[in-house]
């Protein structure tokens, strides 16, 4: 599967649902506070999830990988929107500016590199 067709299949998988943005505002409501990014990492792992650095292209089921990898990024993307409307109902002060977050995942094809890089991203 060429560079573009995973790009477009990993960014048709990435669906933030507002269950998890509501899971998220309890978790970032009980977590205490701190840095976005890493409330953002936490909650992925408490999650069962994880993002690879690489996906391999030839494996039989490089298309399940970039559904599985398009759901953690969904799972990613739900604390910032939490934060964001916790924010917006006065529930949360920010106190320092939120980090950028824009995956970057290795992706080989038939022994040759490149990276996949959706236009998804968050702050």
């Amino acid at each position: 599967m060429h560079e573009q067709e995973a790009t477009k299949r990993l960014v048709d998988a990435v669906a933030v649902t507002r269950e998890d943005i509501a899971r998220g505002k309890s978790y970032v409501l009980e977590s205490g506070g701190g840095k976005t990014d890493e409330l953002a990492d936490q909650w992925l792992r408490e999650q069962g999830l994880t993002i690879p650095r690489a996906i391999n292209a030839d494996a039989t089921n490089v298309t399940e990988v970039l559904e599985s990898v398009g759901r953690a990024f969904s799972v990613r993307l739900a604390p910032y929107q939490a934060i964001w409307e916790l924010i917006a109902a006065g529930e949360l002060i920010p106190v320092e500016a939120s980090a950028n977050w824009k995956p970057v995942i290795d992706y080989k094809a038939h022994g040759y590199g490149g990276g996949l890089r959706p236009n998804i991203g968050c702050a």
